[in-house]
């Protein structure tokens, strides 16, 4: 936004809420105002969030929902509140906890360390499919052998076909980081 100051319903459109909602950070003291009223842009920007996820927490305040959030949130940086009430700056932190928290995903993806869920589902669906081929296959693979034995020895040989299998999954490592042997 070029202007460096602006009305609070210029500050509703440019941050896509409504004029209630920027009202209610004002009474619960997230906007940065000058002396006219008109709201800092670029200070009340650093100060709310720009992510919907961290939205509920400056559009609830202190709903029992949203500060349970924010407590957890500190707790797990060690920053316990307690049951006092909470301030504007436990708010800010646990934001702040956020948005460093989204940043490390963001950069632990764009380094490969973590990757989309449509990639795991889809390494799983295939690993599913080699499994289900292998134990349809099972009764042919070992048909010929099963003829003239007893129920002791079918035990065994069907046995030992799962235990293939199995080991066969369990000494894949295409996916564990490890290259394949």
């Amino acid at each position: 936004m070029a202007d460096n100051f602006v009305s609070q319903a210029r500050y509703a459109a440019y941050r896509g809420v409504s004029r209630k909602t920027v009202t209610t950070w004002k009474q619960k003291g997230l906007l940065v105002l000058d002396e006219a009223g008109r709201v800092d842009v670029a200070a009340t920007d650093e100060v709310l969030p720009k992510d919907a996820e961290w939205r509920k927490i400056v559009t609830q305040g202190n709903s029992p929902d949203t500060g349970s959030l924010v407590r957890k949130v500190l707790a797990e940086e060690g920053l316990e509140v307690g049951e006092s009430p909470l301030t504007l700056t436990h708010v800010r932190m646990a934001v702040g906890i956020l948005k460093a928290r989204e940043q490390a995903i963001a950069n632990d993806k764009e380094r490969g360390a973590l990757i989309e869920i449509e990639q795991v589902g889809a390494v799983v669906a295939d690993e599913y499919a080699t499994i289900r081929a292998n134990f349809v296959s099972l009764p042919g693979d070992v048909a010929a052998d099963l003829e003239h034995l007893t129920a002791p020895e079918i035990q065994e040989v069907l046995a030992a076909k799962v235990s293939q299998i199995l080991d066969a999954l369990s000494a894949d490592e295409t996916y564990s980081g490890k290259e394949a042997a």
